[in-house]
């Protein structure tokens, strides 16, 4: 694994939203995805600034920027008798930023794309005035739906029924327990377990429609599905998520993913939201065009035993400590408008960032089992 990788460092991406440059942050593999969704909706609304010669950011930066704007935000449309409950909440949502870097657990509840259970984690996004959406809706007419729809159940909520349903199954219960009780416990059992077969993808045509009817053009979101946080935003009637796998770095074209299906082939667009059209490599891109030292090392001082982009990163850290040191009482992220960056050494990129996530690689470290993840084709 890459150093930058383990110490929180990401690669920032420039792209054109309405007519204005912006950075966004790709997503590492391990990285904490809630964070980089918030961070990007921050950057996208002009909210918080990463100065244009970076390209990269830390961890630590993002928890300091997006601080910074939370204490800045406009409080006089607060009610005087709200305020002090306002203040600790916001309190509590910078406690809570900093465990993000581990993901955030969620629980959803399948009745509307906004229900999920309040936890202290949810904070940080209605301090934010972000909403956290998804889209895993069951449908009124499915068979599952009077029982869920009918207790609001939540995700938690149904792994317990399924945990009744197949200790039934085994003949495993609770000897006091009445046979009409089993009978029930079987019949509701099996019909949630079709239902989350059936949507293990964790988006439903139902939860699209919802989406579209509660989000107006240019509404931002964060959007959770398959365990991963994503930015959503709305324009022109369709719904588009962020790309920011790393593996996109180097496609300045590919900057949306339409969301219009539940599952099958990603559409992806460029930053005018027109079908995406790979660039052409260049020179510098391609490894047999390009100059190498005589011993065909990829650019890292001989003997290093790095790669490329391990060194860089490890070379972007080291300068943010040497700078640190050197203006110990100077935030590394706070740039004066119009004023320089901070003294960091900064790279070209690596050549051959990993691979971008699918569905299927997404991994459960942010909320839900493995055994929900969808099949793989």
């Amino acid at each position: 694994m890459a150093q930058g990788v383990e110490m929180g460092l990401y690669h920032l991406k420039k792209i054109t939203f309405h007519g204005a440059e912006v950075p966004i942050i790709l997503q590492n593999e391990n990285g904490p995805c809630p964070l980089i969704a918030i961070s990007n909706i921050l950057l996208l609304t002009k909210k918080i600034y990463v100065h244009p010669d970076y390209s990269m950011v830390t961890f630590e930066q993002l928890i300091s920027l997006i601080g910074d704007y939370l204490m800045s935000m406009d409080r006089k449309n607060i009610a005087v008798d709200l305020r002090a409950n306002y203040e600790h909440n916001v309190a509590d949502a910078l406690a809570t930023m900093p465990k993000m870097a581990v993901g955030l657990d969620v629980n959803v509840r399948f009745s509307e794309v906004h229900k999920f259970e309040f936890t202290s984690e949810c904070l940080v996004f209605d301090v934010l005035d972000i909403r956290l959406v998804h889209g895993w809706i069951i449908d009124p007419q499915e068979d599952a739906a009077k029982i869920i729809l009918h207790g609001d159940l939540s995700y938690n909520q149904l792994v317990d029924r399924l945990i009744e349903f197949h200790s039934a199954l085994a003949g495993v219960q609770d000897e006091t327990a009445k046979p009409a009780d089993k009978e029930r416990i079987l019949r509701e059992g099996a019909l949630i377990e079709s239902f989350l077969n059936t949507s293990a993808s964790q988006l439903t045509y139902m939860g699209l429609l919802k989406l579209h009817h509660d989000l107006r053009n240019g509404d931002f979101c964060v959007f959770f599905r398959n365990n991963h946080f994503s930015t959503l935003l709305k324009q022109d009637d369709e719904l588009y998520l962020l790309a920011t796998d790393l593996g996109y770095l180097r496609e300045p074209n590919l900057v949306w993913e339409k969301l219009s299906e539940i599952d099958g082939d990603s559409i992806f667009v460029n930053s005018k939201f027109a079908p995406y059209i790979p660039s052409k490599p260049s020179e510098s891109d391609n490894p047999e065009g390009a100059p190498k030292p005589a011993d065909g090392s990829a650019g890292a001082p001989s003997g290093s035993g790095l790669s490329r982009q391990e060194q860089e990163e490890q070379d972007f850290l080291l300068a943010i400590q040497l700078s640190s040191m050197e203006s110990p009482n100077t935030s590394s992220t706070n740039v004066p408008s119009g004023g320089a960056p901070n003294p960091v050494v900064l790279h070209e990129l690596a050549d051959e960032p990993p691979p971008p996530r699918t569905p299927e690689s997404a991994g459960s470290d942010f909320g839900l089992p493995n055994y929900l993840a969808p099949p793989k084709s």
